[in-house]
């Protein structure tokens, strides 16, 4: 069961478009404590390294290993269920605006945030949808203000998609400890 046993479920909106393997059907929220690292290295080593490289091959051993249950303002990380029932484990960062703070965590190239008001993680999209023709027209026929544009810039991001590089030794290790290179 991925949901975590406190009472209060993390609800979610998906982006508009969204193709099937970018569904998500559950969120759950975790930290990472320090007593856990100390105890899951303590294994590594017992175990010869045989723990790592199930914690590798395996996601919930992982999850199990490395994180506790955590509610929303502890989260350091979020396990996000996909609609094919693949686990991936996200890092929440904490961002703000001049006007506001909030958690955000990106999945599958989209970048989401908690909205307290709907007490769920909303896509960051902006959707001509909600105006109507008359005030498209009227607000955005003139440009932007320069606030509005700051606002924009610190709420949204820059117009990039940011994929990060791995470096070689860490590609070497994903590469020799994957599962088939086994058989």
């Amino acid at each position: 069961q991925l949901q975590p046993k406190s009472s209060s479920k993390i609800n979610f909106t998906l982006p508009e478009n969204v193709e099937e393997g970018g569904r998500i059907k559950d969120i759950a929220l975790y930290n990472a404590p320090t007593s856990k690292a100390i105890l899951r290295y303590i294994f590594y080593i017992l175990t010869c390294g045989m723990g790592y490289l199930f914690g590798i091959w395996f996601t919930s051993l992982k999850i199990k290993m490395k994180f506790s249950e955590s509610d929303l303002e502890n989260a350091t990380f979020a396990v996000i269920k996909g609609e094919d029932d693949t686990l991936t484990i996200v890092s929440i960062e904490n961002e703000s605006t001049p006007s506001m703070s909030y958690k955000t965590f990106t999945y599958l190239l989209f970048k989401y945030y908690y909205a307290h008001e709907k007490n769920a993680f909303l896509p960051v999209q902006f959707t001509p949808v909600e105006y109507t023709l008359a005030q498209l027209k009227t607000e955005f026929s003139k440009g932007l203000t320069q606030n509005a544009v700051a606002h924009n810039l610190a709420f949204y991001g820059e117009n990039l998609t940011q994929i990060p590089r791995k470096p070689w030794y860490s590609l070497l290790m994903d590469e020799v400890l994957s599962p088939f290179y086994i058989f």
